[in-house]
């Protein structure tokens, strides 16, 4: 019986790669032929916004109120229905670069008039959080442990999106996560000087402004488009291969390459319970 372990052993990686062949084959064929994709996007009914002078991990709920803004350098002065339009509109310029057909509240009985396969992302819920954190540099200079600290705003902007197939009333809804953030940055590194045997932190801090809220919010817009556009891709793997791909794909549409995602893809909150999600590879 040996040998028909040691012929297992040998033919998985096989079938591993063919197994991932034949999906890329699927992603690629989803890139090339699939022209008519359409896709309802829903705004969020509103935007949460949130400030907390640390760390939201180390913030005491009985002591920290969230939605107290006084303190915030931002958020306190966010037009929060421009911030959501910036992002829809970001969201819907990107993901009509991938070719898909876009609809909104102004034309959803277009849409579900669609007797076509068609996919809904319904922003359930968007918040944007502005915290106090620090940027730590660390070194060791002649078995000397030198740290310097900064304090360092963040902005972050979360989405949940729900998730459902028209016409397939079958499929359950799934929820979908996102976060893209920016905070202050500090280019910086420590210097020892021969002569004084003292050791100097030089640094360059780039620290956010107003704009970069908006920034924010179209960059979010952006990288929405491609999970939308990659969750499509992999959902489209799944119908046509009879199973979750092995490994979740991401189509690069500046070097029109198909890889593997990694992390950088929606977060599936309420996953089907009989499907494994695809690992990271």
């Amino acid at each position: 019986m040996n040998w028909i372990k040691r012929l297992f052993l040998f033919l998985l990686p096989a079938l591993f790669l063919i197994a991932c062949a034949t999906e890329r084959q699927l992603a690629k064929r989803f890139v090339q032929e699939e022209t008519n994709i359409n896709v309802l996007l829903l705004p969020p009914p509103g935007l949460n916004i949130k400030y907390y002078p640390v760390h939201p991990d180390e913030a005491d709920p009985d002591t920290i109120d969230p939605f107290n803004l006084e303190e915030a350098r931002f958020v306190d002065e966010v037009d929060d229905s421009l911030l959501v339009n910036n992002f829809m509109q970001s969201l819907k310029y990107h993901l009509e670069l991938f070719q898909v057909n876009v609809f909104g509240p102004d034309n959803i009985d277009s849409f579900f008039r669609l007797d076509t396969t068609a996919f809904i992302f319904s922003l359930a819920q968007m918040e944007l959080m502005e915290y106090l954190d620090e940027a730590v540099f660390t070194s060791a200079v002649d078995t000397i442990q030198y740290r310097q600290r900064f304090p360092q705003t963040t902005l972050m902007q979360s989405h949940w999106f729900e998730f459902s197939t028209l016409n397939k009333p079958e499929e359950p809804m799934e929820v979908l996560y996102s976060m893209q953030h920016t905070s202050d940055y500090f280019d910086g590194r420590f210097v020892y000087s021969p002569i004084n045997g003292e050791v100097t932190f030089r640094y360059t801090p780039y620290y956010l402004n107003s704009d970069d809220v908006f920034e924010l919010a179209f960059f979010a817009g952006e990288q929405n488009a491609q999970y939308i556009f990659d969750y499509l891709m992999n959902y489209y793997i799944k119908e046509k291969s009879g199973r979750d791909p092995d490994r979740y794909l991401t189509y690069d549409k500046n070097r029109h390459a198909i890889r593997s995602a990694g992390n950088d893809r929606f977060i599936r909150i309420t996953p089907d319970e009989n499907a494994e999600e695809p690992r990271d590879q």
